[in-house]
């Protein structure tokens, strides 16, 4: 896949400068990317968020999200919501 980077990236001089500006570019450019995508997450329906993104983004958004709607669940659970996990678990399903 194709993701354009998001900061100028000189490729002058010696080999080993000029490497070490792409990568610094590459990362910096995967950051934003990364950035934007775990903030537009919940601003559209999954099936169509993963595809709007590098599928690296895409993976780690996922984990990222999936790890603070766990949290939540337990959060709920421990407040006395006997099904909280039951539905969170409802909603992953669905998302396959």
């Amino acid at each position: 896949e194709y993701v354009p980077l998001t900061t100028d990236c000189l490729c002058d001089g010696r080999v080993e400068d000029w490497l070490n500006n792409v990568l610094n570019a590459m990362m910096t450019t995967i950051r934003t990317v990364m950035g934007e995508a775990v903030v537009a997450y919940e601003e559209k329906p999954r099936s169509e968020w993963v595809f709007d993104y590098p599928a690296q983004v895409s993976l780690v958004g996922t984990q990222i999200w999936w790890a603070t709607e766990v949290t939540i669940a337990f959060g709920r659970l421990e407040e006395g919501y006997e099904n909280a996990m039951k539905e969170y678990n409802k909603k992953q399903v669905s998302h396959l």
